[in-house]
């Protein structure tokens, strides 16, 4: 599979914790590491075949290119000029230009990660079974850590519906009554038909979230998801960044990234 790791976004919620470092720079824990460094991490020590790894920047692109290149990694950082007037499915289309327009293009799947979002476990092993297809990873132990992030829990979450076959059949909608079994995770793997429908889409698809694009794309394609308990940590807010730092050795006990 490739991996695309979405790293525009400034993160203007953090404030002044942002303005000398793009979003998925921000240290963390009692070593300082990025945010980023945790896929760094599990990619240096993963066990599954990955073809190509692209990290798009936009936010103070020079300073992220300088991180990912002194670690001397075989990935590549491409820019997103539009990453300041466009959502995050702007960056997703710039990679997937990249992997599937080429002369060459992929014929594999590709996982997108967000660079604010870490991760106690192997993501890749997680999807590797399914990566001839599209696959959703989802939280069924969501409600422990949204607890601690938000006061009210539910109206910070999205819906997500599953078939008898454990395929998506809709995402993204706010959720209703009560907490959803189920939360988006900040990961999904898409296939090579898929990647090529989304560039396909006229311009005005980069205006809209990754679960909105999600939802239309459950109408046309099979989307399988795949549940798990594990631990994860995403960081929106400077309260999201303290929070981590107070409980990152109990949701990581035996993890430090590189």
């Amino acid at each position: 599979m490739n991996i695309v790791i979405l790293c525009a976004g400034r993160g203007s919620r953090l404030e002044h914790i942002t303005s000398s470092v793009p979003k998925c720079l921000v240290p963390f824990g009692e070593g300082n590491d990025p945010l980023l460094s945790s896929h760094f991490y599990w990619l240096a020590h993963t066990q599954v075949d990955i073809k190509r790894t692209l990290i798009v920047s936009g936010y103070l692109s020079s300073t992220l290119r300088s991180y990912v290149y002194s670690n001397n990694p075989p990935w590549t950082v491409i820019h997103n000029p539009n990453w300041h007037s466009r959502n995050i499915v702007s960056s997703l289309r710039v990679a997937l230009s990249s992997l599937y327009s080429s002369p060459k293009p992929s014929t594999s799947s590709t996982l997108v990660l967000y660079g604010d979002t870490i991760y106690g476990f192997d993501i890749f092993r997680y999807y590797s079974p399914y990566s001839s297809g599209s696959a959703l990873l989802l939280s069924n132990n969501w409600h422990t850590l949204w607890r601690q992030r938000s006061d009210d829990p539910l109206g910070d979450s999205e819906q997500v519906s599953l078939d008898h076959d454990s395929f998506i059949v809709s995402i993204g909608h706010p959720a209703s009554d009560r907490l959803p079994r189920l939360q988006f995770m900040g990961s999904y793997l898409l296939s090579p038909a898929v990647c090529h429908h989304i560039l396909q889409q006229p311009d005005e698809v980069e205006t809209i979230s990754s679960t909105t694009l999600l939802n239309k794309l459950v109408t046309s394609f099979p989307i399988k998801a795949i549940e798990t308990d594990k631990p994860w940590f995403e960081v929106d807010t400077a309260s999201d960044l303290k929070l981590l730092n107070e409980t990152y050795k109990s949701y990581f006990p035996t993890k430090k990234p590189a």
